[in-house]
């Protein structure tokens, strides 16, 4: 997890002003025709019909938006793509899309793309903290019961409503709904298998414990679930409580032991750093070859998927699953 940090940056109220009035398409009429009202945690949105030049501040809001054809002018750029795209962006973002800061927030820079639309539902905390500034700007949508544990399908739904595209938002859905339906058919022997995903991390292991979780809940719809073991280590929390996830210690990693199936992704460091440690090389998930180590963006779609994303995900899945 990166360490929280806020960006200050000396802007005079009167220069933002000027910035934010000269976003254009935007709607000053709240009951203008086709305008849409959207509600979330930090206020709500009045958004014109139809936006054409939208800036997305989060990986799930580049994802969904541009399966939903949206003319995306400024994204939040993936840290660990050559090719700064997040993983299941499809089609891949222009070069001509101007990069954002994942973290620290560039208003001003926001500001000149005269945006129609600011999506920040998958935000990173720092652009919450400049929401008022940005909502001078353009309409802009933040998350909506808790951040980064919105349901990938609402926000499938409250994107696509927001960009005027609720039909092509249904049809990503049953895309979606379609895609894992055929996976568990032809993945049935998966089904009922305990599955151990998490991330390591400069020493530290974080394992996806809580089952009501977007991540649990996509496992859950292909027949997959959190052993018992893992899921019972929720109250002790730890760095990883944010994300659904805990801690687990070198001593604790034996519990890796009550999985058919291990998925665990290295960030920052050999796979070897990991597989390594004794308490997970002597386990029989190790000793049997059912832990693998699986790419960063294949894990960061698993934590928090969404309908966009459900090819890539499956895709990355196939392969370590029984019955492939």
């Amino acid at each position: 997890m990166r360490t929280r940090r806020r960006l200050f940056i000396i802007t005079v109220i009167g220069a933002i002003l000027v910035l934010a009035g000269c976003a254009t398409g935007r709607s000053d009429d709240p009951g203008g025709p086709g305008s849409v009202r959207i509600d979330h945690a930090l206020g709500s949105a009045q958004v014109g019909a139809n936006p054409v030049r939208v800036v997305t501040l989060g990986a799930a809001d580049t994802q969904i938006a541009t399966a939903l054809g949206a003319q995306v002018v400024g994204a939040v750029r993936n840290p660990s793509s050559p090719d700064g795209n997040w993983p299941g962006v499809r089609p891949a973002l222009s070069p001509a899309v101007t990069v954002l800061d994942s973290v620290r927030p560039d208003v001003t820079s926001i500001a000149a793309l005269h945006p129609d639309l600011i999506l920040a539902t998958t935000a990173q905390s720092g652009y919450h903290d400049v929401y008022d500034r940005l909502s001078r700007i353009a309409p802009t949508i933040a998350y909506f019961d808790a951040p980064l544990r919105d349901p990938g399908e609402k926000l499938v739904d409250q994107i696509g409503r927001a960009l005027g595209r609720s039909e092509q938002a249904a049809v990503l859905r049953e895309r979606s709904d379609r895609a894992i339906d055929e996976f568990t058919r032809r993945h049935a022997a998966s089904r009922a298998q305990r599955v151990a995903f998490g991330q390591f991390s400069a020493g530290t292991t974080y394992l996806m414990a809580d089952p009501e979780s977007q991540g649990a809940r996509f496992f859950s719809r292909l027949g997959l679930r959190i052993p018992s073991a893992i899921a019972d280590m929720r109250d002790a929390g730890g760095a990883g409580a944010a994300l659904d996830m805990v801690t687990a210690s070198q001593e604790e990693l034996g519990v890796l032991g009550s999985a058919d199936v291990g998925l665990i992704s290295v960030f920052g460091g050999a796979p070897r750093q990991f597989t390594d440690i004794v308490t997970v090389s002597s386990t029989s998930l190790a000793r049997s070859g059912r832990l693998h180590v699986i790419p960063v963006d294949l894990a960061a779609v698993l934590l928090q998927p969404n309908p966009a994303t459900t090819d890539y995900a499956l895709s990355g899945l196939r392969p370590y699953l029984t019955g492939s």
